[in-house]
């Protein structure tokens, strides 16, 4: 009745042809008689009533739980994969200490590039597995930068993915000489 009423709407329909307003009114009497049946089943149904509440109570628990678990099992999966990340970085860590001339100062250029390139082969993983899950980029302490090439990094372009952060830190824990400690960043490998 208040669509009747408005005079934009009677002003719509007056341009209307009729068989398209008598098509309108037997869909808007279709719609609304729908509408009062349900209103009647709802009103006169209890176990209607308690169901379809039931239902939407447990479709809203479902989302929530199932919202709320996909978040502890990423936030697993992330802790896991860090733990994991921080285990293989301090065994490669312990793996270039063990290297021959690891604490020596390089004589020669040529030595310098030697053993950098020694360790990047020892700690990188084997070629054609599939499955590499890291790069290595090898680096001489921040004291011999001007004097050597400071990176060997045959995969990965160091200046592109290496934060400037990351490299800062780095070189002051160098000086520094803490044990087993190691920083990360989030970054975008450029090979």
């Amino acid at each position: 009745m208040a669509m009747r009423r408005n005079r934009a709407v009677r002003w719509l329909v007056s341009w209307l042809p009729h068989r398209v307003t008598i098509a309108l009114r037997t869909v808007l009497r279709w719609e609304h008689s729908l509408i009062a049946k349900v209103r009647l089943r709802w009103h006169r149904s209890l176990q209607l009533r308690v169901i379809a509440t039931t239902l939407v109570i447990s479709a809203t628990m479902v989302a929530i739980l199932g919202f709320f678990l996909t978040e502890q099992i990423a936030d697993g999966l992330l802790a896991n994969a860090e733990t994991s990340a921080h285990n293989q970085a301090l065994a490669g860590l312990d793996t270039a200490r063990s290297l021959p001339d690891f604490n020596a100062a390089p004589a020669t250029y040529a030595d310098a590039q030697t053993f950098m390139y020694n360790a990047w082969r020892t700690l990188e993983p084997p070629p054609g597995n599939g499955n590499t899950s890291y790069y290595v980029v090898v680096g001489l302490r921040s004291d011999y930068r001007q004097v050597f090439d400071h990176w060997i990094t045959p995969t990965v372009d160091h200046a592109a993915t290496l934060p400037a952060t990351l490299i800062e830190d780095v070189k002051e824990e160098q000086l520094a000489t803490h044990e087993d400690l190691l920083y990360y960043t989030p970054t975008t490998l450029t090979f």
